[in-house]
């Protein structure tokens, strides 16, 4: 998993996509120059999470999911309904609760 992840940073072009994993809590910490970039990195990104969970026999509850974007949050959610992932678009969030934390632009 964390190579494919790996394979999806572009530092010369301002990509990063970084897994935070600490106990049973996990986050994937994704920078990307704009918003065309960044949603195309949120499918991906899920996309290869749904194959690894299905190769070890597990599910990702999309119940669960929330993607915290700190800038662009409605564009964001409106490109990834547009282009039929409503789900991932019913997850993004300006503010998540990470590890006791609540995480926002601010």
């Amino acid at each position: 998993l964390g190579k494919q992840l790996q394979l999806l940073n572009e530092p010369s072009r301002g990509i990063s996509v970084r897994p935070v994993l600490y106990a049973d809590d996990s986050a994937i910490a994704i920078k990307s120059p704009g918003i065309v970039s960044l949603v195309g990195l949120i499918t991906r990104v899920w996309t290869i999470m749904e194959n690894w969970a299905s190769d070890v026999d597990l599910a990702l509850s999309k119940d669960k999911n929330e993607i915290w974007v700190d800038t662009w949050t409605s564009e964001v959610a409106s490109i990834l309904r547009n282009r039929g992932h409503q789900d991932l678009a019913d997850s993004v969030k300006k503010s998540i609760k990470f590890l006791g934390l609540w995480l926002d632009q601010k």
